[in-house]
Parts: C-alpha cells; sequence; structure tokens
C-alpha cells in the first residue's frame, strides 16, 4: 500500500471511528472544558501531529505493511469498551476508545511504524481525563509525607482530610498545592521534552518525571520550613492567598530546574541514534488482503456502538433506581417487613397485607445460587417466563416462577442485582459481576426475589406481588440495598 493511499485510509477510518464512538469521545471534550483538571487534552493531539513529523525521516525509511495484529487489538478493544459501556465504567470506555485509535494505527500503518512512534502513541493515553483523580492522589501523598516528616521532629500534627494541624495554627495543603490541578498538563509536556531531548529510554523517564517531582519538592521542603520555623519563632502563618502565590512561584522555579536538568541530562551522551541508518522495508499483504482488513475493521467499528444500544434495550437488563436506591451489601438490607429468619447467605422477610402474606428473599450471590429460592425437593416448577415490570416509568426485567407442590402453588419474582444494575439473565450477572470486580469499588451482587401463595388464580397473584413492590418503592426512611440496620 501506498503511503498516500494509507493516509487516506486511516483518515478515513478515524472519521468513522470518531462518528460511530462519538457520545464518548463528547463526554471527554466536557470533561476537558468543565473539570479544571485537564487542560492537557487539548494540547496532546498538536504536540503528537508534531512528534510525528520530528520522526518523519524515520519512518521514509520503513515500508508501510498492513498489520493483522493491528486488527485483532481493534476487535479485542472494541469488546472491551461494549463491556465496559453496558456496565457504565466510564474510565474504562475511555481506554478502550483510545487504544482502539492506537489498533488502527498499528494496523494501518505497521508494527514497524508504530515502533518508531512508540512514545507519541502511548502519549495518547494521556487523553483519559484522569486529571482530578491524580491531583487528589498527589495532594494525599504530599499530606501523608508532611505528617511522617513532621513527627519525626516529635511535633504534634493532627491530620484531618485537607487540613494539618499543629498547634494552634491549620495549614491548607490544596493551597500550597494549587497550581498542581494542572499536573497532567506538567506531566504531558516533559514527555514532549524528553522525547525530542532524550537519547535513552531511561532518559526520558527521568526528565519527564522531573517535571513533577521537582515542583513537588520545592513545596513540600517550603511548607516544611515553614512550620518547622513556626515552631520555634511564632509569627502569623501566610494567608491562603499567599499561600497560592508561593505555589506558583514554588512550580514555576520547578519547572525551569526540570528543563535545565532535561538539558545537562540529555546532553552527556553521544549521537542519537538515527533511523535513518536502518533499514526496514518489509513486503506488505496483497491487495485482497488488505481490502478484507479494512472492511473487518469499519464492521467492527460501526456494529460495537449499535450492539450496545441493543443491549441497554434489551429487557434482560435495566439500569433503575425504582427498586434500587443504592448500592450495598444483601445483608445489611432492611425493610418495612418482618425478619422471618435469616441464613448465612440470605434473608426472608415477610409482609402481611389484608391477611394475605408476600415473602421477600434477598440472596447473596457470592455464596449461592438461582435453586436456593425455593426448596426443590418441596417444589415442581411448573412454568419460568421473563416479565417486564413497570414502576415508576421504569420497566424492570423479571423471572416469573410458577412451583406447585401438591394442592399448593406459588409465584416468585426475581432478578438479580450488581452495582445498581438490575437483570434477569445470569449470563448477564456473571458478566457485570467479572466487570467490577475490576473496579476499585469491587462487586456488590445479589438476588432479589419477591413470593407469595396463589390458592385462586395466577392474575390475583400477580397483583399483590407488584402492590408489594409498589409498597416497598414508596416507603419512605428505607432503601432497598445499602442501608445499615438500626
Amino acid at each position: 500500500m501506498s503511503a498516500t493511499r494509507a493516509k487516506f485510509t486511516f483518515c478515513v477510518l478515524v472519521a468513522i471511528w470518531g462518528y460511530a464512538f462519538w457520545p464518548t469521545l463528547h463526554g471527554i471534550l466536557q470533561i476537558y472544558s468543565g473539570s479544571g483538571y485537564d487542560y492537557q487534552g487539548f494540547m496532546i493531539v498538536p504536540l503528537i501531529l508534531t512528534a510525528i513529523w520530528y520522526k518523519r525521516s524515520a519512518m521514509h525509511r520503513v515500508a508501510i505493511c498492513c498489520s493483522l495484529s493491528g486488527l485483532f487489538l481493534l476487535l479485542l478493544f472494541a469488546a472491551l469498551w461494549l463491556l465496559a459501556t453496558i456496565t457504565r465504567l466510564q474510565l474504562l470506555e475511555q481506554f478502550s476508545l483510545i487504544s482502539m485509535l492506537i489498533s488502527i494505527i498499528v494496523m494501518i500503518f505497521g508494527r514497524k511504524i508504530s515502533g518508531v512512534l512508540i512514545v507519541p502513541l502511548l502519549s495518547l493515553f494521556l487523553l483519559l481525563p484522569i486529571g482530578k483523580n491524580f491531583y487528589f492522589e498527589v495532594q494525599q501523598f504530599f499530606s501523608w509525607l508532611l505528617v511522617k516528616s513532621l513527627t519525626l521532629t516529635d511535633l504534634a500534627v493532627y491530620w484531618e482530610k485537607n487540613h494539618i494541624h499543629v498547634g494552634t495554627k491549620t495549614y491548607i495543603i490544596s493551597d500550597i498545592l494549587k497550581s498542581f490541578q494542572y499536573v497532567m498538563l506538567y506531566l504531558t509536556f516533559g514527555i514532549a521534552f524528553a522525547f525530542v531531548q532524550a537519547k535513552k529510554w531511561y532518559q526520558g523517564i527521568i526528565i519527564s518525571a522531573n517535571f513533577i517531582i521537582i515542583p513537588f519538592a520545592l513545596c513540600f521542603v517550603t511548607l516544611f520550613c515553614i512550620i518547622s520555623i513556626n515552631r520555634w519563632f511564632d509569627f502569623k502563618i501566610l494567608s491562603a492567598e499567599d499561600f497560592i502565590k508561593l505555589s506558583w512561584i514554588l512550580t514555576s522555579f520547578g519547572l525551569i530546574a526540570a528543563v535545565i536538568i532535561g538539558f545537562k541530562l540529555g546532553g552527556n551522551y553521544g549521537k542519537k541514534s538515527a533511523f535513518n541508518d536502518i533499514d526496514w522495508r518489509s513486503n506488505s499483504f496483497s491487495s485482497n488482503v488488505r481490502w478484507f482488513v479494512i472492511i473487518v475493521a469499519v464492521t467492527i467499528i460501526l456494529a460495537v456502538p449499535i450492539l450496545a444500544q441493543n443491549l441497554k434495550n434489551n429487557p434482560h437488563y435495566s439500569k433503575s433506581s425504582s427498586l434500587v436506591t443504592e448500592p450495598g451489601k444483601i445483608s445489611n438490607w432492611t425493610g418495612p417487613v418482618v425478619v422471618k429468619h435469616s441464613t448465612a447467605n440470605a434473608k426472608v422477610f415477610e409482609y402481611n397485607k389484608n391477611r394475605k402474606s408476600t415473602v421477600l428473599s434477598l440472596v447473596d450471590n457470592n455464596n449461592s445460587n438461582r435453586h436456593d429460592l425455593y426448596d426443590v425437593k418441596k417444589w415442581h416448577m411448573i412454568k419460568e417466563t421473563t416479565l417486564e415490570i413497570t414502576l415508576n416509568k421504569n420497566k424492570i426485567p423479571v423471572t416469573e416462577t410458577v412451583l406447585k407442590n401438591n394442592n399448593q402453588s406459588k409465584i416468585i419474582w426475581s432478578v438479580h442485582y450488581v452495582n445498581g444494575h438490575l437483570t434477569n439473565s445470569q449470563e448477564l450477572r456473571q458478566v457485570l459481576e467479572k466487570l467490577y470486580t475490576l473496579s476499585k469499588h469491587g462487586a456488590e451482587t445479589g438476588t432479589i426475589a419477591v413470593s407469595t401463595d396463589i390458592n385462586t388464580e395466577l392474575g390475583a397473584g400477580r397483583i399483590l406481588l407488584k402492590e408489594f413492590l409498589l409498597d416497598l418503592e414508596h416507603t419512605k426512611n428505607t432503601a432497598w440495598l445499602g442501608q445499615q440496620n438500626p
């Protein structure tokens, strides 16, 4: 494939990728403009294009070769994006989106050109809007390190979230680290500077890290000295505005020092290895194979968002707040009913209204399965169907199981709960659980089952069950899940 055709094909695929996944891209852009922590997102693309231009002579020596591994990666990250979208794991969804873009580059231009551009390609992950979380992690580490250092000097220190109390004086960490709201921007420029200046990979890491470490160290040493001096000489501490100004001054000096050290570190070694001295030409695939790869890639990019929407509209899946108001452990649930009996993995509540009894069971899926909802030795299942219950204009998918034992009949409505998602599909529940275990919050999962005896007709039993759910839904001062026992 010629360079012109490869560039044109890449532009077309990126346009299709942007159109198909626009909701995720739009969400990232909204975070950039509204968070105040992720302005690096507006600088990444121009810097990466500049880095590619900087490597133009090296790329001219490498033949463009369509890569099937790029197609495989595209399929893999598209599937990951699909699962992240279903479970609403936003960061994983954004990570998958950027990974798909890198996969397209590998697929069109080949692994060798991608190897030349490895640093700019990996820098695309700086597009992830993690600036706010990163800033608070830096702030937390700064506070912890300061407290540990002060305790070594036998100072009585009390640490309360963003405040450090030393004697009668209080120091607000967010003031001295005000400039670190743009820490991701500093890291971005550090990586771009290291890309141009560093001659070895470890030099690049050191130069990039200095854009964070040196300003951090200056702020830390300054605040430590202020607190230590104030121990011996009682004077009025700086105001919040003074600390903020000091933060910007120290950060500016730190960034200048990082640039100077980068120049010194990058100039102490020999010549940079010239990619022009290497001939990496190789044969590409045939035209038919290239067209097959492109068609499959376009199909994946267009089909995955459509599949995600269809899965969200599936009657076996719901993301609703009408049955579940807060995430929480099944074992901690309390409600407007009397506890009939409780086991290690389930709670059973009995509810009486107009002399009719309804039973609610909450089963912990970590320790049990569907058969715990009824005694299989005592009851015989007549039929099992899927129903949609409309509560507060939300459609809840439930499984209706009709049981019989001699002259007795019973209905059970059951739905699986995973971190606010409601589904009556066992397979989808397992997928949601596996994905949520990857997140720091973990998977809070269980099965909600409502049952009642039916001595007359099935319709009367259904009405009784729905009335019971409505009573629970409108009960104040309680939640289906997440409320602690009084």
